[in-house]
């Protein structure tokens, strides 16, 4: 570790970075790091750098608090450091370990969170990302190996808040349907062993539990909108428009005063 921190610093031609790098020291020698001494050891010496202090508390309260919330800076290895030790420490045996990003994430997470892990930890990553579509029967079943290896074998399960929110819509459309099937069995397992089993690292927590932005799935017979009720949508949208004051035409209604509106 010290000589890849040695080469790293010759790179830097900042003298402050320069002493900052040689002079970093060990961040886990309090006793209270001692259970967790021996995989930050491992982590280091195959990422080629040292953990700070303050990764490497935070790392530690998170594992021990489990519902907690945390603010990082970018550039504070929120992913790189903090991330990947944690789920190394959920993905216990018998436990299911979830990464949930932003949807917007999961291609890029896909490639750069596995080839992470297998050099930190030589564990797997199972990306699963399924649309309402694809919940069929086969997938469903596949969806099952892939909780049973990640629980037996410590790997972690990558996927999206919209895939689990599906999982659960489509068994409540099933079960409003008052269908018995062995699709509808599968699903009922795969949430009792989220419930159960499954621990779960948000990264954007603010995004992802976001209840604006939940998954919905309509249920019941389609019943088309009265034509009358849009033309007079129309109508009343095409009146609100006219109106100078409004400022609708040039998306301006958010600066107009409270007085303004009434």
């Amino acid at each position: 570790i010290e000589a890849h921190q040695i080469e790293k610093a010759l790179q830097v031609e900042d003298p402050q970075e320069l002493g900052l790098m040689l002079a970093t020291k060990f961040s886990y020698l309090d006793s209270k790091y001692t259970p967790l001494r021996r995989q930050f050891l491992v982590y280091e010496y195959r990422a080629g750098l040292r953990m700070r202090e303050e990764q490497v508390s935070l790392i530690h309260t998170m594992h021990q608090e489990k519902s907690c919330v945390t603010q990082l800076m970018m550039g504070g290895g929120k992913t790189s450091v903090v991330a990947s030790n944690l789920l190394y420490l959920t993905a216990k045996p018998g436990k299911i370990a979830f990464f949930i990003p932003p949807a917007a994430q999961f291609s890029t997470l896909r490639e750069n969170l596995g080839n992470m892990q297998k050099k930190h930890f030589n564990q797997e990553v199972i990306p699963i990302q399924l649309q309402r579509s694809q919940l069929i029967e086969k997938n469903l079943l596949w969806l099952q190996e892939q909780f049973e290896s990640a629980k037996q074998d410590r790997k972690v399960i990558l996927t999206t808040r919209e895939t689990i929110e599906s999982l659960n819509l489509e068994y409540l459309d099933l079960l409003h349907k008052k269908e018995n099937t062995k699709r509808s069995q599968i699903l009922s397992q795969l949430i009792k062993e989220i419930k159960l089993f499954g621990d779960a690292l948000i990264d954007e927590v603010d995004l992802i539990l976001n209840p604006m932005q939940e998954t919905n799935f309509p249920i019941g017979e389609r019943i088309p909108i009265s034509p009358d009720l849009i033309d007079m949508t129309r109508q009343l949208f095409t009146l609100l428009g006219s109106h100078e004051k409004l400022r609708l035409t040039s998306n301006q209604q958010g600066i107009l005063s409270e007085s303004a509106h009434q």
